[in-house]
């Protein structure tokens, strides 16, 4: 066994969080060891296992473990080197959720693409030098700890889903997912995701990409002297003609028009 010793690659306080990160060789091992604090774990790279007893947890690229505190456990890394995010939690955030949060009290692990999507966030947060991003780390935990509950019992967290999908295609209106890919990151089937979006939301899923790309190429239009064949291309659109005719057909102008007279056009990209 090859044993090996947890030192953090980075730490950094985030409010009441203690968040951290770990690197560890293929095949590592940690000996059996407990926790003052519980922890949400997950792998940004590789994957590892926790053995608790006769009990193993396996956490690989999709998911997320949950780590109590105190409880003895031993961890176990795969053949490839591991890249670990932890955020422990304090023990007052616990008591505060043990009345809708019961999978808390034992350890878990949850395999949902989404649990680690929200950890992930943290992950983002935890990066960046944003005075804020204490708050957003906490709420994102907040979150998660909800998610969680929502998945044990069985309860439907649609805007949850969709919040998650909107802030996707947000970050990729270039180049989005495909609708199968959304509908596996948050769990559900392809007809529902598109069923649920469009009825939370007004849009379907390719109009809403349209209108994320419409309202970048404005301000990019309005706001910076880039050309317009660039804006094009960072806006998803195959080329400047593609781009001209579908700009036209929603503003009622071309992109040139706008250019050059740099009016206010976001309201009839929004009343479109």
């Amino acid at each position: 066994m090859n044993l090996w010793r947890s030192v953090p690659t980075g730490t950094r306080r985030m409010g009441d969080l203690a968040v951290a990160e770990f690197s560890y060789p293929k095949h590592a091992s940690l000996a059996n060891h407990a926790h003052d604090r519980a922890a949400f774990c997950c792998a940004l790279r590789g994957a590892f296992e926790q053995r608790y007893g006769a009990r193993a947890l396996s956490c690989g690229a999709r998911g997320v473990a949950f780590r109590p505190a105190g409880e003895a456990h031993s961890d176990h890394f795969g053949g490839v080197s591991t890249h670990c995010f932890v955020v422990e939690l304090p023990a007052e955030w616990l008591k505060r959720s043990a009345g809708f949060a019961g999978v808390l009290s034992e350890p878990k692990s949850l395999d949902s693409p989404r649990f680690k999507w929200l950890l992930q966030q943290v992950y983002r947060e935890y990066r960046d030098e944003d005075p804020v991003a204490a708050l957003a780390a906490e709420g994102l935990i907040w979150q998660l700890i909800a998610e969680v509950s929502r998945h044990d019992s069985g309860r439907e967290a649609a805007p949850q889903r969709l919040e998650i999908v909107r802030e996707l295609l947000q970050t990729d209106f270039a180049d989005p997912p495909k609708l199968t890919e959304l509908a596996n990151l948050v769990g559900v089937h392809p007809a529902h995701l598109s069923r649920s979006f469009h009825q939370h939301s007004g849009y379907t899923i390719s109009s809403y990409v349209r209108q994320l790309r419409m309202e970048f190429a404005c301000r990019q239009l309005v706001e910076t002297d880039e050309p317009i064949v660039e804006i094009a291309l960072k806006a998803g659109f195959a080329h400047q003609a593609h781009f001209s005719t579908a700009f036209k057909r929603q503003t009622g102008r071309t992109p040139a028009e706008v250019r050059r007279f740099r009016g206010h056009v976001f309201k009839n990209v929004n009343s479109a």
